[in-house]
Order: C-alpha cells, then structure tokens, then sequence
C-alpha cells in the first residue's frame, strides 16, 4: 500500500499518471490503425472482389491491434457503398452512426479529433451479456473533401480494466474512482456505483476547484478527505476519498509507530556517542603520538622518559 505516513496527493498523481498512459497508448494506436485504414476508407471501387480484399486487409490489421493496450474490441463506421458495412460486429454503416447522432441531436462536428466516451453496454460477442466499455473515437475524413468524414474507428476498453487500476495499492479506507465534470462516477472498483451520482454539488465543486488539493467535504454524510487529479486526455477526473476520521485519529500514529520512532531516536543517539567516544580517543592518541615524535626530534630523551607516553613504553615492551 502507498502507507498513511504519505499525503494522498501522491497515490492520486502517480494513479493518474498510469491512467494518462494508458490512454495515450489507446490514442496512439488508434491513429496508426486510421493511418493503415485512410487508402481503403477513400476507395471509391464498388468492385465485390477488390472490396472483399479491402476487408480481408482492414481484418487483418484489427485483429493486430485487439487485445492490446486494454483494447477489447475494435469498431469501424465504414461507408454504406461498402459490402462489409452491414457486417454489424466489427464494420457498420456511418449512415448509422449519422442517424443516431441526429437522434440525440449531437453535431457531426463533435466527431472531429479524439473523444473519450463515457460508460456504455456493448455486447462483444453475438449471443453473450453486454459489459461496459469506455470507448476512444476517433474519425477520419475523405481525400477529397475534409468535411466529409469517411470512416469513424471506437476501441473499446472493457471499464474493469480501469476499475482494476483504481482498486490497486490502496489502503482498505481509501477509494480511487473516475468520474465526469457532473461527479457521474465512470468507473469504480464497485461496479455497481458507475453511472451514479457519489460527488454532493459540495463535493463536485471541491473537485473542479482543489486540481490537485485536499479537501474536507461531505459525502453521503461522512467527512471525508477529497483529493482529485484532472487526466489529460479528456474532461474526467480522477478522485480519491479517505475518511476524514481516518487520517485523523490515532491511527494515523498508532502506538507501533511510535515505539518504532522512540527505538530509531535511541539507536541514533548510541551511534552518536560512539562516534564522539571514538573521535575524542583517537584526537587524545594523535596528540601523544605527535609529542612523543616532536621528543625524540629534538633529543630530550630525559623528558620523554618522564612524560611516560604510551608509545614510548609500547616500544619498549
């Protein structure tokens, strides 16, 4: 575990720092995947066996890139001219999409550049329960024209794979999860908790105000310590809550720890004496040694003999 002695700003940044990653490596493969896919997107042959090969190509280099990365599963909107958009598990028609963006009245402009979607179900394989995914999108327009857009690529992230780096190397009353600019939560070691409202409107403002601060809130009506981190790829948050009595209480310096630092201090000041000890027995030996020297230098035999120097009889023994 990251330890109580550490502030929680560290856990939160080193998470996000992880998280950060493993999106820009989703990002990164998206846009080598769209770059392999642009000559077959702009291919206006209606020819069956060129566009079976198109497909056998584009499959190809799906099946390179899923599985990696925390990709679960690629998603390609295709033109309907083409014969693989009805394919309806890995090719769909953008007619599709298009129409389900006008259903919610989205812009098709917000298809531009990359977006991180939010939790949704999506059933991976025909005939088996949906999970939830968090999803890249990412689109790519003709070589004709940049308004038209001719293809539009989603990798799936299975959302377990972010709940199992926020549930890691955690202390039993910390809580890491992710959630939106509305303190939606849109992935949680509790799986049941995506989707629901956890941040109060006291506690989302803590987060859209602290960046990387502390801050004392309620949550469902117990004090607790929030410290958030915004990712950079898109506008979540990551959050992380510990219970104000938790890091407050005499737990935080429990009694084992104390003995810990009184041995340590104990340990610290015997060495310390020993050294001085040690320094003062040697500084006295150097001061003999050297007047013992300076005695013989100069012949006084008589007044070595009568000083007695340790050396001295040392020799003679």
């Amino acid at each position: 575990a990251y330890g109580r002695g550490l502030h929680p700003r560290l856990p939160v940044l080193q998470c996000k720092n992880n998280i950060d990653y493993r999106m820009e490596q989703v990002e990164e493969s998206a846009m080598s995947i769209l770059t392999m896919f642009y000559p077959y997107l702009n291919s206006s042959s209606r020819n069956y066996d060129e566009q079976l090969a198109e497909y056998n190509a584009l499959m190809r280099l799906i099946n390179e890139y899923q599985g990696r990365h925390m990709i679960t599963k690629l998603r390609l909107y295709v033109p309907s001219n083409k014969i693989y958009s009805t394919q309806r598990d890995t090719f769909y028609s953008l007619k599709e999409l298009f129409d389900s963006y006008y259903t919610v009245g989205k812009d098709i402009s917000e298809l531009r550049g990359i977006n991180w979607l939010e939790p949704k179900p999506l059933t991976i394989t025909f005939g088996e329960r949906p999970i939830t995914v968090i999803s890249c999108e990412m689109s790519v327009s003709s070589a004709l024209s940049y308004e038209r857009v001719v293809g539009v690529l989603y990798l799936d992230v299975n959302v377990s794979e972010f709940n199992q780096v926020l549930s890691t190397r955690l202390d039993k009353d910390e809580t890491l999860f992710l959630a939106n600019s509305s303190g939606i939560v849109l992935a949680h070691p509790d799986a049941s908790l995506i989707g629901t409202q956890l941040l109060t409107a006291n506690a989302l403002t803590a987060v859209n105000k602290s960046g990387s601060s502390g801050m004392t809130v309620n949550i469902n009506g117990e004090r607790m310590i929030l410290v958030s981190q915004k990712l950079a790829a898109t506008d979540w948050y990551l959050v992380m809550t510990v219970p104000h009595k938790a890091v407050f209480s005499q737990g935080f310096f429990s009694l084992d720890m104390v003995r810990l630092i009184i041995i340590l201090i104990i340990i610290s000041s015997f060495v310390a004496a020993l050294v001085v000890t040690y320094n003062i027995v040697i500084e006295s030996t150097l001061i003999r040694i050297n007047t013992a020297i300076e005695l013989l230098e100069n012949g006084e035999l008589e007044n070595l003999i009568k000083n007695q120097s340790p050396v001295v009889i040392d020799r003679k023994s």
